[in-house]
């Protein structure tokens, strides 16, 4: 009688013993997608804000171009910097930018080495705004902030055969950058936009 007792207050221990690893196991995986649920929210997080960023800087073109064309007309040398909604101090836009808003990207191609545009053409039209970038935006502050690179990757004009281009069309191909201080993590918007030319 006293063996039987005996063996079945051990197979307690083992049982009890075994109840409590398997609880540590499930609490240790509960732990586990926990913290990994709260990194990638955190991830897709940055991502939106970095995406949002990014888009500020398509935006940032576009007004820029537009303000350009109404204040220029068919002439958009001398554009001035960014407009005052941009203008934080922590801005910058190159003199190539008024080039390549002007001339097409081949049949010009002189203009985008020369008169304020450093680099090659190749250099000047690849697809990388950190190289060579047209405009530059610091949002926040330079070590929690996102830094915005714009680059204009080609320009094309037509004529008037469009019929939503009265006076001719300019299509600007640019990507734009949005990333991080201090982190190589980056989002990139590759767009087309496209700016009919001001009539007289």
């Amino acid at each position: 009688m006293k063996t039987v007792l005996a063996n079945q207050r051990g197979l307690a221990l083992i049982t009890t013993i075994m109840l409590l690893v398997l609880a540590f196991a499930v609490v240790a995986i509960l732990l586990r997608l926990t913290t990994r649920q709260t990194q990638m929210a955190g991830l897709e997080q940055g991502y939106t804000t970095a995406l949002d960023a990014a888009k500020a800087g398509t935006d940032m073109f576009i007004t820029y171009a537009q303000n350009c064309a109404t204040t220029y007309a068919s002439n958009r040398h001398a554009c001035g910097g960014l407009p005052a909604a941009f203008g934080d101090g922590n801005s910058f836009v190159s003199n190539c930018l008024t080039y390549k808003l002007n001339y097409p990207t081949l049949t010009s191609a002189a203009n985008w080495i020369s008169d304020g545009c450093s680099g090659t053409l190749q250099e000047r039209t690849d697809t990388n705004p950190v190289d060579h970038p047209d405009m530059t935006l610091t949002l926040k502050n330079s070590t929690t902030g996102y830094t915005i690179n714009v680059k204009v990757i080609d320009t094309y004009i037509v004529g008037n055969t469009n019929p939503a281009c009265p006076n001719g069309c300019y299509y600007y191909t640019a990507v734009a950058r949005s990333q991080i201080n201090g982190s190589p993590e980056h989002v990139d918007v590759q767009f087309i936009y496209r700016l009919p030319v001001p009539g007289p």
